[in-house]
């Protein structure tokens, strides 16, 4: 991975959930922003963590969104998750 790193952020949180923080990154809205990652060897891991809060219980989705100096059109998973009172 080249000097402009991996960018990484969660957005489009539905309203039932808050995001609160992301370890090593910030939540601004709906959205959690990392800093972002200077490289990435070969067959390794990145790991982010966000904590939220849950306003209802429910099944929702959540979005992610990545980018890099390789890949600038942004890379997008969905993930399904319950959320209980």
């Amino acid at each position: 991975m080249g000097p402009e790193g991996l960018n990484c952020g969660f957005s489009r949180f539905p309203a039932s959930i808050e995001p609160r923080h992301g370890f090593r990154g910030s939540a601004v809205g709906k959205t959690v922003t990392f800093a972002p990652l200077a490289t990435l060897a070969p067959g390794k891991t990145a790991v982010y963590t966000v904590t939220v809060k849950a306003n209802a219980a429910k099944d929702v989705r959540f979005r992610v969104s990545m980018t890099s100096a390789q890949s600038p059109e942004p890379v997008e998973e969905s993930e399904s998750t319950y959320l209980y009172e």
